[in-house]
């Protein structure tokens, strides 16, 4: 928040490893989703409608929120992950098929490629309580 006008956009950059992270620790069996009361989640709720509203990030920060690059494909980079953690989630869908396809120089290049050779569960993979706490 220390960001004033770029907090939200500072929030979304940091869902991406986030994400990342948990996903990566959902597939070999540890719920990171769930850490601290699903902090995570929240956070993913949170700046979900921050990009819809930014009304409450400017109250908070006392400064109008700038936007420029958030809500891109290579901003929203982290859904498609997510969505993978929560496959019965209509609104993540609907997020992914709004802003595929997903590119990211530091991720790795075309995300959408490679997500959709990813999509298979690992047998280590653990039912994540993320499904149950996201839009709260």
């Amino acid at each position: 928040l220390a960001q004033r006008s770029r907090a939200l956009s500072y929030l979304l950059y940091a869902l991406q490893p986030r994400v990342m992270l948990a996903e990566m620790g959902r597939v070999n069996g540890i719920d990171l989703y769930a850490e601290d009361d699903c902090a995570l989640c929240r956070l993913v709720d949170r700046v979900s409608k921050g990009l819809a509203d930014p009304a409450y990030f400017e109250q908070l920060t006392g400064a109008r929120q700038q936007l420029d690059s958030a809500g891109s494909s290579h901003a929203m980079v982290w859904l498609p992950l997510l969505a993978q953690a929560c496959p019965d989630d209509a609104r993540l869908r609907t997020l992914v098929a709004r802003y595929q396809p997903f590119r990211a120089r530091r991720l790795g290049g075309n995300l959408t490629e490679i997500f959709m050779h990813t999509r298979k569960e690992r047998p280590h993979a653990v039912n994540t309580q993320a499904c149950h706490h996201l839009w709260r």
